[in-house]
This record gives C-alpha cells, sequence and structure tokens, in this order.
C-alpha cells in the first residue's frame, strides 16, 4: 500500500473521530506531499466552510483547484468568490480577483 493511501485512511479516521484540529494539520501534510483526490479536497472544503469566513477559503480553494483539476471544484470556488464580491467580502490578501479567477475557468 502507498504512503498516500495509508495518509488518506488516517484523515478518515480522523474525521470520523471529529479531530478537527489534528484533521487539519493532517490534510496539510498530506497536500504537501500528494495530490489530494476530488473526494478528499470536496470533505475538507466542506468540513472548513462552517469555521472559516468566506474570504480565508478562498485560499483553500486556490489549492485546491491548483492540485486537482475538477469541475465541480471549480464551480464551488467561483461560487465563493462570486459571494465575497457580492457581500463585499473581499480581501485585500486574495491573490486573485473574482474576474481573474473567471479568466482562469474561460482558459480551461
Amino acid at each position: 500500500m502507498k504512503a498516500g493511501s495509508f495518509h488518506a485512511q488516517y484523515i478518515a479516521l480522523l474525521r470520523k473521530a471529529k479531530l478537527k484540529e489534528r484533521l487539519k494539520a493532517a490534510r496539510r501534510a498530506m497536500q504537501e506531499h500528494y495530490p489530494l483526490t476530488e473526494q478528499l479536497w470536496a470533505e475538507w472544503l466542506a468540513d472548513e466552510a462552517p469555521a472559516t469566513p468566506r474570504p480565508h477559503m478562498l485560499q483553500l480553494f486556490q489549492l485546491a483547484v491548483a492540485d486537482y483539476l475538477s469541475i465541480p471544484l471549480w464551480r464551488q470556488y467561483l461560487e465563493c468568490a462570486t459571494h465575497c464580491l457580492l457581500h463585499h467580502q473581499w480581501i485585500a490578501t486574495s491573490e486573485l480577483s473574482a474576474m481573474e479567477i473567471r479568466k482562469q475557468v474561460i482558459v480551461l
């Protein structure tokens, strides 16, 4: 079995046990060494969404779409960016503007 597979199993166990801080650390560690699957990204984004301000979610979406080419992930990313823009929640630390994100999608 590959190390990435073991790490994915570890993440699943931490998620099931609801150990949020350890789960976040395990996901970050795996993301640094292995590309995450669409499912792992979707779970991570879903778990972070309730407790994380939308503008900061953009940074996580940027990692997700750079790591895994997925139409559903890109759609969620655009929805989050659009929400931030419409509700004046855009932050200066965001690397990309909403228009730049849309341009990236068009290029794909």
